[in-house]
């Protein structure tokens, strides 16, 4: 599903990245974790393709993202990649289903086919009865599952979530943690999440762990699915 390969990267004289090498299976829940400054959220936003690494590849349902060019490649992102902030990221102006169909307009589909999926998105999170409300009309946890409809509406194959429940207290923590399952299993996708919360990084399939820019436990680039370990 997603193979990294040899990933470095620099900002200035600072190596951030310094060669990654990394599988994840189709339908994994993968957390990456690590102190501040290990390069996780930069390595998240490589996979995602919202950068370019200085050297290696990131090939994601065996396509090579460095060989698109910047049309298809957003055009790649839009279709196969679901994103998931901390803080949310809806647009205030607009209403919860208006919010989660905005990627479905980019990639082109029809205003009846984008409402029917969104519906069943907010059917699916329990919000059916908040699809005309605004932001500012929600809860946090409500507002974070929009988000989440809202990364899944195109029906990626990976959704990539940096620090999703930071902002969340304890009961929406353990509820957003459950729907990454729920939505796993009832939909197929790829969950790669960076986290800080120990919570979510005990219960995912695999625990990815950084430091200085490199997997501190090289054992984590073998996938338990493909091992031929007893």
């Amino acid at each position: 599903m997603i193979k990294i390969e040899n990933i470095t990267k620099s900002f200035g004289s600072l190596q951030v990245l310094k060669g990654i090498d990394l599988h994840i299976d189709k339908g994994e829940v993968v957390s990456i974790v690590g102190p501040s400054g290990a390069g996780k959220t930069t390595l998240l936003q490589i996979i995602g393709t919202l950068d370019k690494p200085d050297t290696g590849s990131v090939c994601i349902d065996s396509v090579d993202t460095s060989t698109l060019s910047q049309r298809k490649l957003a055009d790649f992102r839009n279709k196969h990649l679901g994103f998931v902030f901390q803080f949310h990221q809806l647009l205030p102006e607009f209403t919860a289903i208006e919010n989660i169909m905005i990627p479905s307009y980019i990639a082109g589909t029809s205003k009846k086919a984008a409402k029917e999926r969104a519906t069943e998105l907010l059917q699916f999170m329990g919000l059916a009865d908040r699809a005309n409300h605004k932001p500012n009309e929600l809860s946090g946890g409500e507002k974070q599952r929009v988000a989440v409809a809202r990364a899944l509406v195109n029906n990626p194959a990976v959704i990539l979530a940096d620090e999703p429940s930071g902002s969340l207290d304890t009961k929406n923590k353990e509820e957003l943690h459950k729907l990454f399952f729920d939505l796993r299993d009832k939909f197929g996708q790829t969950f790669v999440i960076v986290t800080h919360d120990e919570q979510l990084a005990t219960i995912t399939d695999r625990t990815i762990h950084m430091k200085d820019g490199l997997l501190d436990t090289p054992v984590s680039i073998i996938s338990p699915l493909n091992s031929t370990e007893p």
